[in-house]
């Protein structure tokens, strides 16, 4: 909305002692309406994640907890997870 200046508009002119309401701020009316908020504990689950997220021996790791069309591979002091991918839309570039 814009305004038309060439109509030279004139701010509103309030008379004396008129403070004009803002529209918002909530009216007294809403304010005692309103209900108070409710008083939600929730449990702390962190120590409980750690317990069940732990991971107790390197025996424990397979190929089960491989991620979606991971691989698995295992060696003495490590283990890797891998994806090979190909790009079936790869546009080969050829030279002449």
């Amino acid at each position: 909305m814009h305004l038309n200046y060439s109509l030279d508009p004139v701010p509103t002119i309030y008379p004396e002692g008129y403070i004009p309401q803002s529209t918002l701020l909530p009216s007294s009316s809403s304010r005692e309406q309103r209900k108070p908020p409710k008083d939600r504990t929730i449990p702390d689950e962190y120590d409980a994640f750690l317990q069940k997220d732990k991971i107790l021996s390197f025996e424990q790791l397979d190929k089960d907890c491989a991620p979606f069309r991971f691989e698995f591979n295992r060696f003495d002091d490590h283990m890797v997870y891998f994806r090979i991918e190909f790009n079936t839309n790869f546009v080969p570039v050829l030279k002449n």
